[in-house]
């Protein structure tokens, strides 16, 4: 079989503009950056606008001198949570419930496997070989297992709680 010949590199459309300033040669270049900073230089600085009016809901939501910023405060967040609770549709469905409890029977379950394996290695270094390696392993082991555990608890909360039971 015969090989095509290669094509020379050819970039994508909207990189043309960069590849072709790249390709400049850097003579070019260097007048084209002094006529730029000119500019810049020539340029008049800009005034800064005047703030704007606030709008109705800006002036709404600044605190007013009857009321102190942290009544205020505690207001708009009873306010906004009791918006997010009415926006936020109950969950009725059984399966959702069972999804969660399931997963977190299957956490505590590896949980439980991993802490008997941490017990176990311990137990191991502690009347063998005494090893700083193996004591490491052990406890990152435990670690797992009771990271494990707790997802497993935080899951099961969560759950109950879903369903209503909390």
């Amino acid at each position: 079989m015969e090989r095509r010949e290669r094509k020379p590199f050819e970039p994508p459309p909207w990189e043309r503009p960069a590849e072709l300033r790249h390709r400049r040669e850097p003579e070019q270049q260097l007048p084209e950056r002094e006529r730029q900073d000119k500019d810049e230089q020539a340029r008049p600085e800009r005034e800064v606008p005047a703030q704007p009016e606030p709008t109705r809901a800006a002036r709404e939501i600044e605190p007013s001198e009857s009321r102190s910023n942290a009544e205020l405060d505690r207001a708009q967040l009873e306010e906004m949570l009791a918006m997010l609770r009415a926006e936020e549709p109950p969950v009725t469905s059984r399966q959702a419930w069972a999804v969660g409890f399931g997963a977190a029977a299957v956490s505590a379950l590896i949980g439980l496997v991993m802490l008997v394996w941490g017990i176990a290695a311990t137990r191991t270094v502690a009347e063998g070989s005494r090893s700083v390696s193996g004591l490491f392993g052990a406890g990152v082991v435990l670690l797992f297992a009771l990271l494990f555990l707790s997802a497993g608890g935080w899951l099961l909360w969560r759950s109950l709680k879903q369903r209503g039971d909390i």
